[in-house]
């Protein structure tokens, strides 16, 4: 049973350790954990975390420029890539018996597929004509 005031830092280390999905898969959600989950909700014990706070940290990665990606913020696809690795590891300890009742990230508000199927490619794709030799 994890405990009360376990944080959300400590709770996605657990989740990733426990995870069951490709070694692949794993890899992906290391650096997104380390690199956007944790520096901006890790110390958040997980019974404070609600979907207001989600929404925040998918707003604040949408727009702060981030050096790692050539200082622009997050694409609509990556924070909703965040939003599904958060959402999983929610699932986890949500529940009857379990530390949270209701998983917040099921009510928070992610870039929806309309959004992300509307943001720019950072590479515009090439037509025929530009990939023959």
């Amino acid at each position: 049973m994890p405990r009360s005031d376990m944080t959300m830092g400590q709770h996605m280390d657990g989740w990733l350790a426990e995870h069951r999905g490709e070694d692949t898969t794993k890899e992906g959600h290391e650096p997104k954990i380390r690199l956007h989950i944790k520096p901006h909700i890790g110390k958040l014990k997980v019974v404070e975390v609600t979907d207001e706070r989600l929404d925040e940290l998918y707003r604040l990665l949408e727009a702060t420029p981030i050096e790692a990606n050539g200082n622009k913020p997050l694409g609509p696809k990556s924070v909703r890539r965040i939003h599904n690795i958060i959402s999983a590891a929610l699932d986890w300890v949500t529940g009857p018996r379990k530390l949270l009742t209701v998983n917040p990230a099921h009510t928070a508000n992610p870039p929806t597929e309309r959004q992300i199927k509307a943001a720019q490619p950072d590479f515009p794709p090439l037509n025929d004509h530009e990939t023959t030799d």
